[in-house]
């Protein structure tokens, strides 16, 4: 009986047949995409593309640069998100004698101050910023290492909307201006009465209900922020009876 020689086309042929089997298998356990047309919902943001929602929003608020160990310590320092032209107040242990700064990252200090003997600093500053999130920094010194860092977000929904009382001798409703795309909720008391979306032009209403069973009700108007906290009420209003 002749013997059979292994030759190179025999390992080529069983590195054919590895790789179908496992190709096969590999077809068989592997998910298959749904049928039919790939559907995706549109999400459109609750604000104008002035004031989009800022990526960077689950970044907390001052803390040392990645391997800094900055002799700063914050005892006071504002919310996360402001109101345009809101004074700014940081108060913080630092190193006697050093200048504190801040600053919006790559410009010039915005408020300066100087360490006291005791080692402590307030430093408060009106904000001049523009309508958007801001990598802001807090620094002692020249030394890179000897800061903190934190976004702060400048956000006109939180300011007071300007509301005022319509009628046309039938029925009344709210009016008002505000940042355009802001969520506008109407309060009495502890209660909510309802919520509207300012318009392109920053034009809202809303109108009740039930006006009857809001006689006598005060009423207030607040803005909801891009981050999602109520801001500073209008002050109340008596509902036209």
């Amino acid at each position: 009986m002749k013997q059979h020689r292994w030759s190179g086309w025999d390992t080529i042929s069983v590195l054919v047949l590895f790789c179908g089997s496992v190709l096969f298998l590999w077809l068989l356990v592997w998910p298959m995409p749904p049928s039919g047309p790939l559907v995706t919902k549109s999400v459109q943001p609750l604000h104008s593309a002035v004031l989009s929602t800022p990526a960077t929003t689950a970044i907390r608020q001052f803390l040392p640069a990645v391997g800094a160990v900055s002799p700063l310590r914050l005892t006071t320092m504002p919310a996360r998100s402001v109101v345009p032209d809101a004074e700014l107040v940081w108060r913080g242990q630092c190193t006697p004698g050093a200048q504190i700064a801040f600053r919006e990252a790559g410009s010039h200090p915005l408020a300066e101050t100087i360490c006291s003997a005791a080692g402590d600093f307030t430093l408060s500053f009106r904000v001049t910023l523009p309508a958007g999130d801001h990598h802001m920094i807090l620094s002692e010194g020249s030394n890179p290492l000897h800061q903190l860092e934190g976004m702060l977000l400048v956000d006109p929904s939180l300011s007071p909307p300007a509301v005022r009382r319509q009628s046309d001798g039938k029925s009344w409703w709210l009016a008002g201006t505000t940042f355009p795309g802001t969520l506008v909720r109407v309060y009495s008391g502890p209660k909510l009465l309802g919520a509207v979306i300012a318009g392109a032009d920053g034009s809202w209403r809303w109108q009740p209900t039930d006006p009857v069973a809001l006689a006598g009700q005060p009423l207030e108007v607040v803005g909801v922020g891009l981050l999602g906290s109520e801001g500073t009420p209008s002050p109340p209003l008596q509902p036209i009876p």
